[in-house]
């Protein structure tokens, strides 16, 4: 694979200026140089799938997306809570909605393929090549679709905004990059939900999120993906003077990667994740750097099932004045393990920061209980494990906890 030779194919088939060509060959360049290796042989992925470009309305969608999509229930979503949507299949976006409102508030939502196009001085400004890992600079290198979210000073986008990415190819590697901007006193609710179905062949989702936040940025992450996926993200956050909260879903894939970086700078992050694995590997947790006076509460809560394999991973440089609290909890239910990973290093005597970590199971009082209603062992056990999620549930739109809800009691069946 000549990763060069891809990344100015892709920068062709977009039509994109010389500076973006620029960055894609400096992080081919740098991919080249680092040293180890990726999960996944890239000479057996599809890098990139060319599509036929975004629609402005569903009417012009192709059949065979349309019915996809319409599976997951997006167009009348987007009806019901009157917001932006962003539909990707494969490696470009197929569908995507922008309100008369958003624009006439200075508010952006583009594709990044047009964002790139119309507004230059603002991507130039936000989308640079880093200092990454390897797989950064992969997504850097062979980005394709995603979005761009810019809301101005003292803009409240009163509506969540929402993505959907889908793979229905498969061996095909998925490398969609999202850009968020959120300027002073302003906020906004950011919700990506990823699924596809199951392949013989193993393809890769190794998306980039980036977020420079001024104000106040609430991001869902619901991801679904097959058991045939690997699911590497890597993410970085910026956050000066405003607030993050991240809520994250974690149910499918074979393998998953989702520790984000989050630098902190007189900011506050509040996080739940939650994970339910199952013959799975699930790699969570948070990287923080963290200035001035700032606080974090983080919670992470997972369930482990036959096989299944919970890691959780905190890094924390701490130099500023505040509190951070980390609470991990799982429950076994089959043969699995739950490994906490905690490196703290805190360099002021103004912060108080502890760390939590319990291991249970579910009573066979809750489960004798359940059994006296009439529940049989695979209804209590679906009971149980919503119950203890169910703070998941309730952060997140009602479409989508009903949606997580069902797929939770698939994965104790063991359908899906």
């Amino acid at each position: 694979m000549d990763l060069f030779e891809v990344a100015r194919e892709i920068s062709k088939s977009k039509n994109e200026p010389e500076w973006m060509l620029k960055i894609r060959l400096k992080a081919a360049e740098k991919f080249s140089e680092l040293e180890g290796s990726i999960d996944i042989n890239l000479d057996e992925i599809l890098l990139y799938q060319k599509g036929k470009g975004a629609k402005a309305t569903w009417d012009e969608v192709p059949g065979y997306i349309k019915e996809i999509f319409e599976r997951l229930g997006i167009p009348e979503a987007e009806r019901k809570i009157l917001a932006g949507v962003s539909l990707q299949y494969n490696s470009e976006v197929a569908y995507e909605r922008l309100k008369d409102v958003y624009s006439k508030e200075g508010i952006i939502f583009e594709t990044m393929e047009n964002a790139v196009k119309k507004y230059p001085s603002l991507l130039k400004k936000y989308f640079k090549s880093r200092k990454y890992d390897k797989l950064g600079y992969l997504n850097t290198a062979v980005w394709s679709g995603g979005n761009f979210i810019y809301v101005p000073r003292g803009v409240e986008v009163k509506r969540p905004i929402q993505a959907f990415f889908t793979v229905y190819k498969e061996g095909l590697g998925h490398f969609p990059r999202t850009l968020i901007v959120v300027e002073e006193g302003a906020s906004l609710k950011y919700i990506e939900g990823c699924t596809a179905p199951t392949y013989s062949k193993m393809s890769l989702h190794s998306a980039m999120f980036e977020a420079f936040v001024k104000g106040n940025l609430e991001w869902v992450n619901v991801q679904n993906w097959s058991k045939n996926m690997l699911t590497l993200d890597r993410s970085y956050v910026y956050v000066d003077n405003g607030s993050l909260s991240i809520v994250s879903g974690n149910l499918g894939s074979k393998k998953v990667e989702k520790v984000p970086k989050i630098y902190l700078n007189n900011s506050n992050l509040t996080a739940l994740s939650v994970s339910y694995a199952k013959e799975q590997h699930f790699i969570t947790g948070f990287s923080l750097n963290i200035k001035g006076k700032s606080s974090f509460n983080i919670k992470s809560k997972a369930i482990i099932d036959d096989k299944g394999i919970s890691d959780f991973k905190l890094k924390a440089n701490i130099n500023a004045k505040g509190n951070g609290y980390v609470d991990c909890e799982t429950v076994m239910v089959g043969r699995g393990k739950s490994l906490t990973y905690p490196f703290i290093k805190n360099l002021s005597e103004e912060f108080n920061v502890s760390h939590e970590a319990k291991v249970n199971s579910f009573s066979t009082d809750s489960l004798f209980y359940l059994s006296t209603r009439g529940l049989n062992e695979e209804e209590a056990l679906s009971l149980l494990t919503t119950n203890f999620l169910s703070e998941f549930a309730k952060k997140v739109p009602i479409d989508f906890a009903v949606e997580f809800n069902k797929l939770l009691d698939l994965k104790v069946r063991g359908i899906g």
